[in-house]
């Protein structure tokens, strides 16, 4: 079986209203419905944060919310910081209609 895969293709995120706080980061994401797939599954990797800064080792929590419905938690988990400081959230379900994607460190 062989499996196939992009990288930034059909995923897009907004710049106008990225957050990078040092205690949060978020950020907005869509799936632009490529090849008529109403909805993807992806690995977001937040690159190049200037005030949201991660231990290796650390432990930060994650959600992605609906852009409406008050913000209600689509999907949510905790995340540990990868040995190159790389902040990695895998499995998101990401549509068309875009979802807000936050992380933050634990017990904040």
């Amino acid at each position: 079986q062989r499996f196939f895969a992009d990288v930034n293709l059909g995923l897009t995120w907004r710049a106008e209203n990225f957050m990078d706080e040092p205690a949060r980061c978020e950020v907005t994401l869509f799936w632009d419905g490529r090849r008529g797939i109403r909805e993807a599954t992806t690995e977001v990797t937040l690159r190049r944060l200037q005030r949201f800064k991660a231990e290796q080792g650390a432990t930060l929590r994650w959600s992605l919310n609906k852009l409406t419905d008050g913000g209600a938690v689509l999907q949510e988990g905790s995340l540990n910081v990868k040995e190159n400081g790389r902040l990695s959230v895998p499995g998101l379900k990401l549509s068309a209609s875009g979802a807000r994607l936050v992380v933050e460190r634990e017990g904040k």
